[in-house]
């Protein structure tokens, strides 16, 4: 989420600050319902229904957690690739884009630079549910 000065992001999840030149993942997060995984253009083309800035530091251990559940989740559909949770009838896809943040000479001016859909995941609501909860609940930030 944006800070409340404009220049800077506070992440969603570890709740860090992080402000002048800086990176951060850009998650869009569309809910999904069905009786079955539904196909990867189906998800694609579904509404955004919310969205969370995730630093690099949490990206990276999701992304971990991604890689470590791969061969399971090919073996075993239908999971949360984070988790390795049963998704059910509801659950979330996510996509990731790298934002990259470059202030120009004045605080109140920057390049930014989108690398869209840089992973794209399948995650169950508890998940969501849980990083949610840590954005609502940010009141004190740490600066990084």
């Amino acid at each position: 989420m944006q800070t409340s000065d404009g220049l800077g992001i506070n992440c969603d999840i570890c709740k860090a600050v992080y402000k002048h030149d800086f990176e951060y993942i850009s998650f869009s997060i569309r809910n999904i319902r069905a009786n079955w995984q539904v196909s990867l253009d189906e998800s694609r083309a579904s509404r955004e229904t919310d969205s969370l800035d995730v630093c690099t530091n949490c990206f990276a251990k999701i992304a971990d957690e991604i890689v470590k559940n791969f061969n399971k989740n090919r073996t075993c559909r239908g999971m949360c690739e984070v988790t390795f949770a049963k998704l059910g009838h509801e659950y979330s896809y996510v996509v990731a884009s790298n934002v990259k943040v470059n202030t120009i000479s004045s605080a109140k001016h920057a390049e930014v630079k989108v690398d869209n859909n840089i992973l794209e995941f399948n995650i169950c609501n508890d998940l969501l549910a849980s990083w949610k909860e840590k954005r609502a609940k940010a009141n004190t930030w740490e600066t990084m």
